[in-house]
C-alpha cells in the first residue's frame, strides 16, 4: 500500500467527494484547481502534477458503488429524485 502525502490525500478527498455522483463536473474541477492554487497547504505542490495525482486514484464508478453504505445509498437516491 502506498502512503499518501498530505497534498495527495486532500486532492483524493476532494476528488472522491466530487465524483460521488458518478462524474466530476468542470465547475468541481475548477474548484479543486482553485484550492490547489490558493490554499497554503499546497504551497509546495506543483499544480501541473494534478493529472498524475488524479490518475493514482482512478477507480471505477461501479467499484465505488460496491462500497456504498446503506446511508449513502439512501442519500444518493433522495438527491437523484
Amino acid at each position: 500500500m502506498t502512503l499518501l502525502n498530505p497534498n495527495d490525500a486532500l486532492i483524493y478527498s476532494m476528488t472522491l467527494s466530487s465524483a460521488i455522483d458518478g462524474e466530476i463536473s468542470n465547475k468541481e474541477m475548477q474548484f479543486i484547481q482553485t484550492c490547489i492554487n490558493n490554499l497554503p497547504i499546497f504551497k509546495t505542490y506543483n499544480s501541473e502534477d494534478l493529472e498524475k495525482t488524479l490518475s493514482m486514484f482512478s477507480v471505477s464508478y461501479t467499484h465505488l458503488r460496491a462500497h456504498e453504505t446503506k446511508a449513502n445509498l439512501v442519500c444518493r437516491l433522495l438527491l437523484e429524485k
